[in-house]
This record gives C-alpha cells, structure tokens and sequence, in this order.
C-alpha cells in the first residue's frame, strides 16, 4: 500500500512539472502599448532560442488593423534599424510581414537578407491583426545586431496612418507613421525554449515613451493646399482681373502671389519626397511634371514685367511675340497644373473618393468662371450697342489709335451726315460732317 502511495505521489509531481511547462511555454519577453479607446492595444512579444549556434528567434505582433500597419524595430532609433512591419493582405484576411532595413528617418527598404516564416495562427480577426513570426538569419544584419545577453535591449515601435492599406507586397508602399515610439525588453527573459512566446508574459524590463508624429501629415496637407488653391483658383481669378475688367494692378498682384505661394509648395514638396524611398530620387510623374510647371510658372512671371514694361513704352503690342506667349502660356500652364494636381492625390496613395472631390471641385469653379466670362462679354455687348447704336454694336473709335486708325467713314466734302441718312430726313440744310484733315495740312472751313 505505502508502495503505490509513493509511486501515485512521484507521478503526481512529474505531472505537475510537465503541465507547468506546458503552462509557462516557450521563454519571453513583452511589450503592450495600451489603447486608452478601446481594447485594441500594440502587443510584442519576443522568444530567443537557447540553442547557441542558431540565428533565429520567435515573435508575436498584434495591433488594430484599423491601422494600415503596425511595426517593431530593433534598436534605438530607426537609421540603421531592422523592422518587422506587418498589414492586412490583398483580401482583408491573411497577414503580411515585411522585413525592412532604414538607413534614416525615412521609408525603410525591404531585405531579402532577412527571412520570415508566417506561421498558422496569424491573419486578421476581431479587428485584430496578428502575426506568429519565426525569423531567420536576423540576430544581425547589415548595420546592426541584436544583443541577446542585454537586460535592456532597446526597440522602437509604429503604428501607421488609417488609409486602408491591404497589400501582398513585401515591399507596398508605406505612409510615414502616425504614431512611434521605443521600449526595451529583457533578452535574457526571453532566451529558453524556442516556440512562438507568449504575450501575456509582459516583462517588468518593458518600458515605453510615446510619440506622435504630425510634421509629415502637416507637410502633405500645406503642400497639397498651397497647390491646389493656387492652379484651382488663385490664376484663374487672376487672369480673369484683367481679361474681364482690365485690373492691370490686381491680375500683376493676384498672379506674383501666386509664384511665391507655387515656390512655397513646391520646396514642401521637395522636403516631402525626401522622406519615402518612392519618391527620393524624383522620377515619378508628378514630380517631373511639378518641377517643369515650377519652372515655367517663373518664366511666365518674368514674360508677364516684360511685357508690361514694354507696353509702358509703347502702347501698340498687338504684334509682340511675348504678349502671345504670355497669353498661350498661361492658360496651358495652368491646366497643366491642375491635371498635375489629381496625378498627385493618385501618387500619395488617397482615397477615390478624394480624387473625385478634386474632380468635382475644379469642374464646379470652372462652370464659375465660364458663367463669369459669358456674362461679362453679354454686357459688354448691350453697353457698346447702346454707346453707337448706328454701328450695329461694333465698339466706337479708340481715341488712342488717333484720328485715321478708328472707325472712320470716308464721305466727300458737303455729305449729309450719316444720322441724317439712316433716320430718312434730308435736310438739305443740315451741316456736313467734319473731318479732320491728315497731319500736316492746313485747316479748311
């Protein structure tokens, strides 16, 4: 009897140590980053294998997908960090890890040197995007390694921008981060028994200071601003100040603003592409396309003094060739910049729906400006047809162009005057019309 207690007594033990192996699992160490809004928290978990000739480690990475990706690093800054950036796949459902090296405080570059497995378990659920991760080869990497004997290894962390990315691409395109900052995690806590880790295992060593990032956001938002309200409306009404009313002084002033606040955009524009890996080296549409209507818009400024010092000297510039260029130009860069406008909402990866607002916009104000354009000539019309009503609405003479370039009616000494015909009445009586003789001859009564 004492001889099965003992037995019954020894494989109790032996149960209790293996299910609490089977409890504990594999070794750990974990990040949480608390969402205050809802239960959706930033979760890393991190396991290290013990065997000493491996290069490989287990992780766990969760986040709101609500989000279009949620990223861990490696080190303390993100130049010359290796990052673990996960989002939604192609169909909403699957998970894609991306492995990524950045060489500053820009858009970092896939690497093939590092390889990920995604295990089962990971995908998109609940809201939820979770990624069971075991990686190759990624203890150290070009510009960096991962000190596994480190109480205090640190690590930064992303959230990204909620613009809806779902992408199977290693390497989708990536908005920079609306949301950073870095933690540290216990390597030593989590070197033990390889396997996916657990993240309720929260370290104390986990710490983390948060951040949120506003300048990129800011940057587009002004840049995309200044643009647009000035190829949208800004030129257009400036033009319009001197075709439809003849306001020399506020289409000069309408139009120089409109080169500052075009140069002001463009050099946002310039820092902005300097921050993703697409857009640093300047070879998409939009921005060959942004840089030759920069150049152009500077070009026309200085056609437009030009031609206004010119005309200040002579008044007669119907046949200069830079009041046609001016003229042509002007609408062509504008348009220019406008279908310029809609390929860079399409660039920066915006929603259709902003694209079709931009659409509707620009159609609507051109409907303005063209009922502004009908209306104008309409009355311009009726106030000439009013002002020589024998002229069958043709303007009167331009008293600048001088006696002998107006609108004149050779009729011979004595002739009636032409009311006087056009009315019917033959007044012998009636006194001829009097003509202003050419320069250089004498007066006649």
């Amino acid at each position: 009897m004492v001889f099965f207690f003992r037995h019954a007594v020894a494989l109790a033990a032996m149960a209790a140590s293996l299910v609490g192996r089977a409890v504990a699992g594999p070794a750990s160490s974990a990040f949480v980053l608390a969402n205050a809004a809802s239960s959706q928290n930033l979760t890393f978990a991190l396991n290290v294998p013990n065997n000493a000739s491996a290069d490989d480690m287990f992780f766990y990475l969760s986040g709101p997908v609500s989000n279009s990706y949620i990223a861990v690093g490696i080190g303390s800054e993100m130049a010359g960090a290796l990052m673990f950036i996960a989002y939604p796949g192609a169909d909403g459902r699957k998970a894609v890890l991306s492995p990524r090296i950045a060489t500053d405080e820009i858009e970092p570059v896939y690497t093939s040197d590092v390889q990920v497995d995604v295990l089962d378990g990971s995908g998109v659920s609940g809201g939820i995007l979770t990624v069971m991760g075991h990686c190759h080869h990624c203890r150290t990497w070009k510009g960096g390694k991962l000190d596994f004997q480190s109480t205090t290894q640190p690590w930064i962390y992303a959230i990204g921008h909620d613009d809806g990315l779902h992408s199977d691409s290693v390497t989708a395109r990536l908005r920079q981060h609306v949301k950073f900052g870095d933690f540290s995690l216990d390597m030593r806590q989590a070197t033990g028994e390889p396997g996916v880790p657990n993240a309720a295992n929260v370290t104390a060593a986990a710490a983390a200071r948060d951040g949120n990032q506003g300048a990129d956001s800011a940057t587009r938002t002004m840049h995309a601003l200044f643009m647009l309200f000035v190829f949208v409306i800004m030129f257009p009404v400036g033009a319009l100040f001197l075709r439809l009313f003849g306001m020399v002084r506020a289409h000069m002033l309408t139009q120089l603003g409109g080169v500052l606040i075009v140069i002001v955009g463009s050099a946002l524009g310039i820092k902005l592409s300097t921050v993703y890996d697409k857009s640093k080296n300047f070879r998409s549409g939009h921005q060959i396309i942004g840089l030759v209507v920069l150049c152009v818009i500077i070009s026309q400024a200085a056609l437009g003094l030009i031609h206004h010092r010119l005309y200040l000297k002579n008044h007669d510039q119907r046949k200069s060739p830079i009041r046609w260029a001016h003229r042509i130009i002007g609408p062509l860069v504008i348009l220019l910049g406008i279908v310029n406008g809609g390929i860079g909402f399409d660039f920066a990866n915006s929603s259709r729906s902003r694209i079709v607002i931009y659409v509707i916009i620009v159609v609507l104000l051109n409907l303005v400006f063209a009922a502004m354009i009908f209306v104008r000539v309409r009355w311009n019309r009726r106030k000439s047809a009013q002002r020589n009503p024998h002229h069958g609405g043709l303007p009167a003479p331009n008293p600048g162009e001088g006696p002998h370039q107006g609108f004149q009616h050779s009729q011979p000494a004595g002739a009636l005057p032409l009311s006087t015909l056009q009315s019917g009445i033959t007044d012998a009586a009636a006194p001829p019309l009097y003509y202003p003789p050419p320069p250089g001859q004498p007066k006649t009564r």
